[in-house]
C-alpha cells in the first residue's frame, strides 16, 4: 500500500508542476542565461583561452570550437539540474503554505511518504528537463557533441542530488512564500558561481577554488565536464610527449574544472560519485525528519 500511495503522490506532484507553465519556463531561465551569455559575449574569450592553453599543439579552429561548446553545454546542463529542481520542489513549498497538508494527514499517508514523494517527483522532473536540453543540444550541436550513456548516468545522479539538496533546504527553512522565493533565487544566482559555470576555476584564486571544491556544486559540474570533455582531451593530449603529458593534463583539467582538488588533494570521479550518493542519503533522511517534526 505504501508503494501505491507513494506513486500516486509522486504523480500528483509531477502533474501540478507541469500544469503551471511558468515553473517549467523558469526552470530553464538560468541555463538560458548561461548559453546566451557565453554564445553572445564570452565565447570568443573562451576560444582564446583554449587556444592559449593548447598553443603548442596548433589545434584546428573546429577542434577548439568543439572543446568550447562542450565546456559551455556541460555547465549549462549542470545548472539545469539545479534550476529545474528549485522550480519543481516549489510544489512542496506552496502545498505547505496553502495548508494542503491538512488534507493529506487525515489519510493513512505518513509524513515520510510525503517527503519522499516530493523528492522523487522533483528528481523525475529535473531528469526529464535536463535530458530534454541534452537531446536538443545534440540535435543543434551534433557536430561537436556526442551521445553517451555515461552522460545520462551523470544527469540522473546530479538530478537526484540537486533534488535532495533543494528538498532539504525547502523542508528545513521554508516557512512562507517569501522563503520559497528566496531559496529559488539563491540557487539560480549562486549555484552557477559555486559550480564554476559563470567563470572558470582557472581565473580564481587557489584558496577560493579549494573552498568551492568542498561543495557539491563544483563537484557536480566537474562530473559533467569530465564526461563531455575527457575523451576529446585525452585524444589531444596523446600527441604530447609522454614526459610532459601528465603535467599539461593536470594544469588544463584543473584550470577548466574538469578535475577538482580540495586543499591540494585530488578527488577522483569515482570519489565524487560516492560523495554524491552519500549526500543524497543523508539529505533525504534529514529532510524527512524535518517534515516529520513540523506541525502544520
Amino acid at each position: 500500500m505504501m508503494i501505491n500511495r507513494l506513486i500516486s503522490l509522486t504523480q500528483r506532484n509531477i502533474k501540478v508542476f507541469y500544469r503551471d507553465k511558468s515553473r517549467l519556463i523558469f526552470s530553464l531561465f538560468s541555463p538560458a542565461i548561461v548559453l546566451v551569455l557565453y554564445e553572445v559575449f564570452l565565447k570568443q574569450n573562451m576560444i582564446n583561452e583554449f587556444t592559449q592553453a593548447f598553443s603548442s599543439l596548433s589545434l584546428s579552429d573546429s577542434r577548439i570550437e568543439g572543446l568550447v561548446q562542450s565546456w559551455i553545454i556541460s555547465g549549462a546542463l549542470y545548472l539545469t539540474t539545479l534550476s529545474a529542481a528549485a522550480a519543481a520542489i516549489n510544489g512542496y513549498s506552496y502545498d505547505r503554505i496553502e495548508k494542503r497538508f491538512d488534507d493529506f494527514f487525515v489519510t493513512p499517508i505518513s509524513r515520510f511518504e510525503l517527503a519522499l514523494s516530493y523528492l522523487l517527483s522533483t528528481m523525475i522532473v529535473t531528469f526529464v528537463v535536463t535530458m530534454t536540453l541534452y537531446l536538443v543540444s545534440l540535435i543543434v550541436l551534433g557536430k561537436y557533441l556526442f551521445f553517451s550513456l555515461e552522460i545520462i548516468e551523470v544527469i540522473f545522479l546530479e538530478s537526484l542530488l540537486s533534488s535532495a539538496i533543494l528538498s532539504f533546504f525547502s523542508m528545513v527553512f521554508v516557512h512562507s512564500e517569501g522563503g520559497a522565493t528566496t531559496v529559488v533565487s539563491l540557487v539560480n544566482s549562486l549555484g552557477g558561481f559555486f559550480a564554476g559555470v559563470y567563470i572558470s576555476f582557472g581565473t580564481l584564486g587557489t584558496t577560493l577554488v579549494n573552498i568551492l571544491g568542498c561543495l557539491p556544486f563544483a563537484q557536480g559540474s566537474t562530473l559533467f565536464r569530465y564526461q563531455f570533455m575527457n575523451a576529446k582531451l585525452e585524444e589531444i593530449l596523446s600527441t604530447i610527449p609522454s614526459n610532459m603529458r601528465l603535467d599539461v593534463k593536470e594544469k588544463v583539467y584543473s584550470s577548466l574544472g574538469i578535475s577538482i582538488k580540495v586543499f591540494d588533494k585530488s578527488i577522483s570521479i569515482t570519489g565524487i560519485q560516492i560523495i554524491a550518493l552519500f549526500l543524497i542519503i543523508i539529505l533525504t533522511i534529514l529532510a524527512s525528519i524535518s517534515l516529520t517534526r513540523k506541525k502544520d
